[in-house]
């Protein structure tokens, strides 16, 4: 994993962390544009549109968009948490959790 990949994905993982402190941080919504590693793949020429072939989680899953990790079920709970902050907490520390899995061995 190069220096720039690295940063973003550590970056997403804060970005997680403070998700999950929803209270502390009423700024931070899950999706694409507060993403660093959404953002390495951005198509400038085409607005935000996010072209996921060199993000590592789609070399993870196999699969665009955040398919086949806990992201889906932490954003539909995220319009909820309010009526219901400890599913998405549970939701959002699953995503987290992922994202460190994706973290290379020995931090580098």
């Amino acid at each position: 994993m190069n220096a720039k990949t690295l940063k973003a994905l550590k970056g997403s993982i804060e970005h997680w962390q403070r998700l999950v402190d929803f209270e502390k941080n009423p700024g931070e919504e899950p999706g694409s544009q507060q993403c660093d590693l959404c953002k390495l793949s951005v198509n400038k020429s085409e607005g935000f549109y996010v072209d996921c072939n060199e993000c590592v989680v789609k070399l993870r899953t196999g699969r665009p968009g955040c398919i086949g990790t806990p992201f889906n079920r932490a954003y539909s709970a995220f319009f909820k948490r309010h009526e219901n902050p400890e599913e998405f907490r549970h939701a959002a520390k699953e995503e987290m959790e992922f994202l460190k899995s994706l973290l290379p061995k020995g931090g580098k």
